[in-house]
């Protein structure tokens, strides 16, 4: 088997394989959690991405949804600046200097690790609202 991906599983099961990434296993009762370094976009797995902004979607209207990483500065704050990009107008542009910035309003301690930072500049027409 392969080098696991981050993932939050039922302890009893292998951690899955997509990509080689480099990767911290923790223990805790109830999950397994795999915590990785982003320093490179090609340890970034799109289906996490999606998967991610899939649930936000889906729940975000009946339940509070929090979106968190380690320190709360790249892997969560790009999410839910995907997450803004993709299904509302609230960055107020398309244009990615100008919706970076609006985010920065939003979230000034945004500060992505160089993986992140070129994970949404290499995918931002994908998430585009109407893209």
């Amino acid at each position: 088997m392969g080098t696991p991906f981050l993932a939050t599983r039922p302890r009893t099961s292998q951690p899955m394989s997509l990509a080689p990434i480099p990767v911290r296993r923790i223990r805790h009762t109830d999950r397994f959690v795999v915590r990785f370094d982003v320093a490179q976009v090609s340890f970034i797995a799109p289906i996490i991405v999606d998967t991610a902004l899939g649930a936000i979607d889906r729940h975000i209207g009946e339940f509070k949804v929090l979106v968190h990483c380690n320190q709360g500065l790249s892997r969560s704050p790009s999410i839910a600046l995907l997450y803004l990009l993709k299904h509302t107008d609230a960055l107020g542009s398309q244009d990615p200097a100008a919706a970076l910035l609006a985010f920065r309003r939003l979230y000034p301690s945004y500060a992505p690790a160089q993986g992140m930072a070129d994970y949404v500049r290499l995918n931002w027409a994908k998430y585009l609202q109407d893209g």
